[in-house]
């Protein structure tokens, strides 16, 4: 069950993220020109695929111009900058709610 939870999940989000490149016309090839994305990692995240990695998942997010950020259950998230700012070793930023 949980299994297929997952798929449904990740292609969802890979319809939403085509969607999203396709309002930008933001080409397949662009992506893979300038952000060095293979089409086949493209191709996996669109159609909601497992075959990619969270590197590649973030470059893709990069190239698309889309906002990022991981939610609590409680409501407070931690967005993309945040994100990065830990990974740097820098303190946490203001909480968002």
């Amino acid at each position: 069950m949980l299994k297929k939870v997952k798929e449904i999940a990740r292609q969802k989000i890979g319809e939403h993220f085509k969607s999203i490149r396709e309002e930008k016309e933001i080409s397949t090839y662009q992506i893979t020109k300038e952000y060095g994305i293979r089409f086949e990692v493209i191709q996996a995240i669109e159609e909601g695929s497992s075959n990619y990695t969270i590197d590649n998942f973030l470059a893709y997010i990069n190239a698309v111009d889309c906002y990022f950020y991981l939610a609590n259950r409680d409501g407070k998230h931690l967005d993309q900058e945040d994100l990065i700012s830990k990974m740097e070793g820098g303190g946490k930023r203001k909480e968002k709610d």
